[in-house]
């Protein structure tokens, strides 16, 4: 068999390309929206833990366990906030005051993950929310979004 470009395949390249600079250009905007002094705070916060729980659900599960992973090869005491051994609930009461909780969602946002953050910071838990807007429901609930 013979490798054969054809229009369509010019199409398709011509696709991931407009995506690609498309992508970079997204990230290049979030890069010039972070504040400095936040962005400095939040690494200050995740490298001093005593302890780093991360949580997300739905399809920022994946993004929690590659959280969890590389910040646990970086530091100890990382690991997701695995709601199905324990629950949600009963892990939160193993964090102290002062313990930091990664969370992530974005609209529509996964009611119990709000839940999760409004609850660690109401007991003293520093919240870091990975989230879409300033404006939502996670955010409103963290030290640092």
């Amino acid at each position: 068999s013979h490798l054969v470009v054809n229009a369509n395949d010019m199409d398709t390249m011509n696709q991931l390309t407009r995506l690609g600079r498309q992508e970079s250009a997204n990230i290049a905007s979030m890069i010039e929206q972070v504040d400095p002094v936040i962005f400095l705070q939040t690494v200050d916060l995740l490298a001093t833990a005593k302890r780093i729980r991360v949580h997300g659900m739905r399809q920022f599960n994946s993004l929690a366990l590659f959280i969890s992973y590389g910040l646990g090869m970086l530091r100890p005491d990382v690991s997701t906030l695995d709601s199905s051994r324990q629950g949600v609930a009963d892990a939160l009461a193993q964090m102290d005051e002062g313990d930091v909780l990664v969370v992530s969602s974005c609209f529509p946002y996964t009611p119990s993950v709000i839940a999760t953050a409004e609850v660690a910071a109401r007991h003293g838990v520093k919240v870091i929310a990975l989230t879409d807007s300033a404006s939502s429901p996670l955010a409103k609930a963290a030290l640092h979004s």
